[in-house]
């Protein structure tokens, strides 16, 4: 942290360090000292969009809904070509457990963007998380949008998960599993795809694997909460603000 306050000292208007000293505040739970040190970035690049979307994102973990949405309206504004402050803009109402608003936001997006990968995942994700059920337009809409998602960017394998959680409720427990193994091989360390490959495999009767991927749930379990009670040991503490 000494050499990164040193580093926006010496190149105060690199908005790169002020985003770097937002991550660290992030990972260390020290959410409104990372938003200070982003408004002072703010002050300097008032129309770096990345800042905006950075302090949404600060907001939201303070559940300071408002001041997110106006800050991701505001990166979208600065930088329209982006799908990240809508995509986060979505997110955050979804942590506001406002769901219409949150897919109201995608779906303007998408009418812009309509072949944005990550776009695509939220809104078959908050559609999922809706409740559309299999035989419904909205079930529809979310097995298309997953699709469509997956095969913009297969890397993205949180939209590999919630396709496989789609298959699983429309009873097509193969596809499922494909989804589940590919979005593993992505991202190894993702817990509820690894649960939800279990429950894949128990409904095929294929039964073989589940004790290993037990052990590999709990393992898993085991890492994250040793990694969050690392994160945790220390926060960041604001002294007395210099004034420039």
């Amino acid at each position: 942290m000494s050499a990164l306050r040193q580093a926006i000292v010496l190149d105060p208007r690199n908005p790169n360090l002020y985003l770097d000293f937002a991550t660290v505040a992030f990972a260390h739970q020290s959410f409104q000292v990372g938003i200070d040190v982003i408004n002072d970035g703010l002050g300097l690049q008032p129309r770096a969009a990345a800042l905006y979307l950075a302090r949404g994102v600060l907001h939201v973990q303070l559940a300071e809904y408002d001041a997110a949405e106006a800050d991701f309206e505001k990166a979208n504004e600065l930088d329209a070509s982006q799908s990240l402050s809508a995509a986060a803009q979505g997110l955050a109402a979804m942590e506001a457990n406002d769901l219409d608003r949150a897919r109201a936001a995608i779906e303007k997006q998408l009418a812009r963007q309509p072949d944005d990968a990550l776009l695509l995942y939220v809104r078959a994700d908050i559609l999922s998380q809706q409740g559309a059920e299999p035989g419904t337009p909205e079930f529809a809409a979310a097995l298309s949008s997953a699709k469509k998602a997956v095969s913009l960017k297969p890397s993205l394998a949180a939209a590999r998960g919630v396709l496989a959680k789609l298959y699983l409720q429309a009873g097509q427990t193969q596809p499922a599993i494909e989804q589940c193994r590919k979005a593993l091989a992505t991202d190894p360390d993702d817990q509820t795809t690894v649960y939800r490959l279990i429950q894949a495999l128990r409904k095929s009767g294929n039964t073989a694997e589940i004790p290993d991927l037990l052990k590999r749930l709990a393992t898993l379990r085991e890492e994250a909460a040793r990694k969050e009670r690392e994160r945790y040991r220390y926060k960041l503490i604001e002294g007395e603000r210099v004034q420039r």
